[in-house]
């Protein structure tokens, strides 16, 4: 989320290589530079873990990605967080005792021992031993139950909750119902290094469970369990000191207006963060573009190295861009006050002209921001 306006006035100046009257027959490769490590809208997680070095209390980190934001207490909630589709068989079993439960509510211990669910028939679910003995058959939605303290578990990983599995065309999917603080536990750790201040941990686990709650879906399921909404790994990827982090600062989430707020958050602002107009097409009130540099500076991806740095011939940037001919010169046209490209102007060997925007140069060519520039040098 990112960073420098004087340096990107300064070489958006410098970035414009190549006229269409270069001699065809020359062959280029154009090196991409630039600052920070994600889209960079929202909280700098990097940036964090600065601030939180420099002293500043989670509360603090917040409200510095967040202006406008105030935090509130959600009452205890329920998510259901969609493991996997489309499943034709996958091995469960428990750490103690749990039960299955079929639609009409009858419900059923499971003996000791890892069992195999399926579907049969369409959508009759089944479930054998290790033997191939069928133990539990259901037409339909089928809760499989922790009793106690136990944590079911799905293939190898382990999960806190329950299991809502839903048959169609001998498939099933799986669904985990899971306490919203013991969904956290599985994200945070897979968002930020557990390793990282508490502050900084504290702020993570806030900007996480804001994110959750403001993009819950409607339908069977609230959110994916992999980048479409958060990563999240169960108790597999838990660790005491983000779980600790989650424990004080039980229920805080960041709101504007009555509502809960979509804190975006990613790796590395670059110095400034991005307004999420310029990012997402839609102008929010607490998602404008900061200065963070004196945070965000902690970064290895604050100005990039020769990992993120990118050298690209003619031909693979025009066959990447769907253009017939080399590319000849690119320049960007526009950038937001934050510095980060929004078109770029492409010519072509034959001088034809064509125009991208940031985002599709990012993506086309796996840059680690929008926020970068480009040089051209002659293939000798």
């Amino acid at each position: 989320m990112r960073h420098g306006r004087a340096i990107a006035l300064t070489l958006g100046a410098l970035i414009s290589v190549g006229t269409a009257t270069a001699d065809a027959a020359t062959r280029y490769q154009f090196k991409f530079t630039g600052r920070g490590f994600g889209h960079g809208v929202g909280m700098s997680q990097y940036g964090a873990q600065g601030a939180a070095l420099a002293g500043m209390k989670a509360e603090s980190i917040i409200g510095m990605y967040f202006p406008g934001t105030t935090l509130q207490k959600l009452p205890t909630t329920t998510v259901r967080v969609l493991l996997g589709t489309s499943i034709t068989s996958r091995s469960m079993t428990a750490s103690g005792q749990w039960t299955l439960t079929n639609r009409l509510g009858q419900a059923k211990t499971m003996p000791s021992g890892a069992i195999t669910a399926s579907v049969i028939d369409g959508t009759t679910m089944v479930f054998k031993d290790a033997t191939g003995k069928i133990v539990f058959r259901a037409g339909g939605m089928v809760l499989a139950k922790p009793v106690g303290a136990s944590i079911l578990v799905l293939g190898t990983k382990r999960y806190r909750g329950a299991f809502r599995l839903t048959p169609a065309s001998n498939r099933f999917s799986v669904i985990n119902v899971v306490d919203l603080e013991k969904y956290l536990p599985g994200v945070v750790p897979l968002e930020m290094p557990a390793s990282w201040a508490p502050q900084a941990l504290r702020a993570q686990v806030i900007a996480a469970r804001s994110y959750a709650m403001a993009t819950k879906r409607t339908g069977e399921f609230d959110m994916y369990a992999d980048e479409r909404s958060q990563m999240y790994g169960g108790v597999n990827a838990e660790d005491s000191r983000t779980n600790a982090a989650v424990a004080t600062s039980a229920g805080l989430v960041a709101t504007y207006g009555g509502r809960v707020a979509t804190t975006f958050f990613s790796s590395t602002s670059g110095g400034v963060t991005e307004s999420a107009q310029n990012v997402f097409g839609n102008a929010v009130p607490y998602l404008v573009s900061i200065s963070d540099e004196q945070y965000d500076a902690i970064s290895p991806r604050h100005i990039w190295g020769k990992y993120d740095q990118k050298v690209l011939k003619d031909s693979q940037i025009s066959a990447a861009l769907g253009l017939p001919r080399p590319v000849l010169s690119m320049r960007v046209v526009s950038r937001s006050p934050a510095g980060r490209a929004l078109k770029v102007r492409v010519v072509q060997t034959d001088g034809t002209v064509s125009y991208f925007t940031g985002s599709t140069f990012r993506w086309k060519f796996g840059l680690s921001s929008t926020w970068f520039y480009q040089s051209r040098s002659i293939v000798s």
